[in-house]
């Protein structure tokens, strides 16, 4: 550990070394940055054996989701996905076994990127995938694709549609600068069945979990964590998923994540806030509604239960059943397509 010794208000130089004696006062620049570097290479060591000793000691402590400790941990999980933005907010190797972060946490990661939402942000603000590209936009019957600008000329949005002289993306308003306001109104994505959105719940979940881990460390292996990890890892539950309407910054290349820990009787529970490119999502660990009612103007609640999760029946011959509607965008919002699904005509 490395300890210093600053100068307190009325006492000198002298003093100082008088009380403490194995204490110098640092007068020049090249025996600051002699000390700056010193400091920074204990921390490097100091570093490499915490995360040596984290990976030693994986097998006995176990997995932070799955709590098993032979699934390998030779690799590091991230908090948010790269194709996010996120090169940041990594847990070490030795918190998330492998299988757990190949598998699972994988694929709720993509849950949360492919999100019609999301996927839209990131197409139109240029965000590059893991791989170092931008992925297209895909809606129904067009595709929007983000070019970079050539010798540092603007970027351009193509779109390429079906249906000639029809777009999604309209030009509204100039603005100062040689900036551009643009409205988007289309439709493509998955459809938001429970399912999906229960997946989408869960991503936000396994976020705030491993945000917990680097704020608690191992107290979040308690038992009262165990709910959270049971509803990442999939097991049925009654849950809900809140999205604004509206972005309140339509610039914002921004990804944040705020998490409570709650404790209601002889239960805790996680709320869980995330904007994305100022996006608004909101879940909870355990409660199957918002804990206060919200003004349908500004927020978009959708609901599902365990018996959602249940495997889907066949149905009957000659029965039309409506599963799903698409998300209907507008201007970087879904809005629309709730309350259809199990509906039969």
């Amino acid at each position: 550990m490395c300890w210093w010794v600053t100068t307190a208000p009325g006492l000198s130089s002298r003093r100082l070394i008088e009380r403490f004696p194995q204490s110098r006062p640092y007068h020049s620049s090249v025996g600051r940055r002699s000390r700056e570097l010193r400091e920074r290479r204990q921390k490097t060591e100091l570093d490499s054996e915490r995360a040596l000793r984290l990976v030693e000691t994986a097998p006995e402590r176990g997995c932070l989701f799955c709590r098993k400790g032979d699934g390998g941990f030779k690799s590091v999980e991230h908090v948010f996905a790269e194709s996010l933005g996120n090169k940041q907010l990594i847990l070490p190797r030795g918190v998330v076994c492998d299988r757990c972060n190949n598998g699972r946490l994988s694929e709720l990661d993509q849950v949360l990127i492919d999100f019609m939402p999301v996927a839209m942000r990131r197409t139109l603000l240029g965000v590059t995938s893991k791989e170092g590209r931008i992925r297209p936009l895909s809606l129904v019957g067009e595709t929007i694709e983000h070019r970079l600008g050539v010798a540092g000329a603007d970027p351009t949005l193509v779109v390429t549609s079906k249906t000639p002289g029809k777009s999604a993306l309209r030009e509204i308003a100039r603005l100062p600068g040689g900036r551009v306001k643009l409205q988007m109104k289309g439709s493509g994505g998955r459809k938001l069945t429970p399912r999906y959105v229960s997946q989408l719940s869960r991503s936000l979940l396994k976020s705030a979990l491993e945000c917990a881990w680097k704020d608690l460390g191992e107290i979040t292996l308690e038992s009262r964590f165990d709910h959270i990890r049971e509803a990442v890892l999939g097991e049925p539950r009654d849950g809900y998923l809140t999205m604004a309407t509206r972005s309140d910054d339509p610039n914002s290349r921004t990804v944040s994540l705020t998490y409570g820990l709650v404790r209601e009787e002889d239960q805790w529970r996680m709320p869980v806030v995330v904007s994305i490119y100022g996006i608004g999502l909101a879940t909870d660990s355990r409660l199957a509604r918002p804990a206060v009612e919200l003004p349908e103007r500004l927020v978009q609640m959708i609901t599902f239960t365990s018996a959602d999760l249940e495997p889907p029946k066949r149905a009957s011959q000659g029965a039309k059943t409506i599963t799903g509607c698409r998300c209907r965008m507008t201007g970087g919002s879904s809005e629309g397509c709730v309350g259809l699904w199990g509906a039969s005509e």
